[in-house]
């Protein structure tokens, strides 16, 4: 199978299952407003969360800023940023930031996520690896590699070098543009499921299923 169709085969396989595999546990400590987690589950709950944000930043500038530094350092566990960056991402436009490529890209991709939850979503380790399986080992003459982030599961980290191997002994490279395709590929999956999920449930599916995948990798 292309790409495509093995993403779209695996998102199929595994988004009814989100609400029980999804889990991002977080502190609203902190927190620029009043906010309670009410739902059961933590997969709601980040939705639930994204949405208020988002309706925040659009209708409250005052709070904009200190909302999506809230959002990748206390929600997303992003700490090794200076404040300077942070401000430096919030006066970016949401193009602009998108036009930085691999740089950076887990910390404002989280930003962007929650400024328009329809049109982005977050790229991180886990989801780096879940995109790579399903393309090296899931595809047939895929030849997409995206950039792998820094991790701090080990079993992750361990799959991440025989995927770096893979791709260097068949001379694959990043684009540029990838987050670009991601954003496309998740589009496709949602238009060619018959709308089942949306791009927010397609990339907490791949989130989740991160460390099962990277078991594909053995050495």
């Amino acid at each position: 199978m292309k790409f495509q169709e093995s993403l779209n085969t695996y998102l199929l396989e595994n988004y009814s299952d989100i609400r029980h595999i999804y889990n991002w546990p977080f502190s609203t400590k902190n927190f620029p407003l009043e906010y309670s987690n009410d739902s059961k589950n933590s997969y709601q709950n980040s939705l639930d969360l994204r949405k208020l944000i988002h309706n925040e930043i659009k209708n409250n500038s005052e709070v904009s800023g200190a909302l999506q530094a809230w959002y990748v350092r206390d929600w997303g566990g992003v700490r090794t940023n200076k404040q300077v960056t942070l401000d430096k991402y919030i006066g970016m436009s949401s193009d602009n930031l998108v036009d930085r490529g691999e740089k950076g890209i887990a910390s404002w991709s989280k930003m962007l996520s929650v400024r328009d939850p329809r049109k982005y979503v977050i790229y991180d380790a886990r989801v780096a690896m879940s995109l790579n399986t399903i393309s090296l080992i899931k595809s047939e003459g895929s030849t997409l590699f995206f950039p792998q982030l820094s991790s701090r599961n080990k079993n992750i980290r361990n799959a991440q070098a025989l995927v770096d191997m893979k791709a260097k002994s068949e001379h694959l490279a990043v684009s540029h543009y990838f987050y670009r395709e991601y954003l496309k590929l998740l589009n496709e999956a949602v238009n060619q499921c018959g709308n089942k999920f949306d791009i927010q449930t397609a990339e907490m599916v791949l989130f989740a299923n991160a460390e099962n995948l990277a078991s594909y990798w053995k050495s």
